[in-house]
């Protein structure tokens, strides 16, 4: 088989299904055969084509095949690499970033690691969950404090798990969606204020009794959020 399916954004929500080539490996280099994939927020200006993005800027339409995919798990079909064999199921990053939307792709011994058995859509969280571990890593202690997490999608659910878990006394989720809500609960949150997060301010102070947040995350990605979130914190809190 010298032929594969693959993705090729054509313009705003228009997606066409093409056959390419199967990609060649090199030496250190693993062939993954994709299994499951998941949608990272960096990926939706490639299929909303955002051209206000910057990486899209003074691009033009369709974009080259394989575009936006980079959270996936999936088998190794091929392996010029002494670390992974052929069958193995593993959490990989394309060789070429965000080249992910195939049935096969590239990545390197590097950027994969292998992955134990389990439901694929379950196991390709932990490639976001890895981002969150390591912003843990530079956080001060959390125990019996207060935290504001701004966003709850899949990364804002995943710092709103793991500080429940470190120990955060009082752990205020914000979002839009109802929903997302609902199950922000369920990871922990001691309270929810469903509304734009940079209208906040207030309903945070009066969760607080004025003394805001010793730790803020802002896991939406815009700058008018950033700004919104050094408003909610107390001296010395972190951001």
């Amino acid at each position: 088989m010298t032929k594969m399916l693959a993705g090729q954004i054509r313009g705003k929500r228009v997606l066409d299904i093409i056959e390419i080539p199967i990609p060649e490996i090199e030496e250190g280099e693993i062939l993954v055969q994709l299994e499951v994939g998941s949608i990272c927020g960096s990926d939706l200006p490639y299929f909303l084509f955002d051209t206000s993005h910057p990486a899209l800027t003074g691009v033009s339409a369709p974009l080259p095949p394989m575009l936006s995919l980079h959270e996936l798990v999936g088998f190794v079909a091929k392996s010029l690499s002494k670390q992974f064999r052929e069958g193995e199921r593993v959490l990989a990053l394309p060789k070429i970033p965000h080249n992910g939307l195939a049935e096969y792709f590239v990545s390197t011994e590097d950027h994969a690691v292998p992955l134990p058995d389990g439901p694929g859509a379950r196991l390709v969280i932990s490639q976001p969950l890895g981002t969150v571990v390591h912003a843990f890593r530079k956080l001060p202690e959390l125990v019996g404090q207060t935290a504001v997490v701004l966003g709850q999608g899949p990364v804002g659910q995943l710092f709103t798990a793991l500080l429940r878990y470190k120990g955060v006394e009082r752990l205020i989720a914000v979002d839009v969606l109802p929903g997302r809500l609902e199950v922000s609960t369920r990871m922990g949150a001691t309270h929810v204020v469903c509304g734009d997060a940079t209208k906040v301010e207030g309903t945070i102070e009066s969760i607080t009794d004025g003394k805001l947040a010793d730790l803020v995350v802002e896991a939406i990605g815009k700058e008018e959020t950033l700004n919104a979130g050094a408003k909610l914190m107390r001296r010395n809190a972190t951001l």
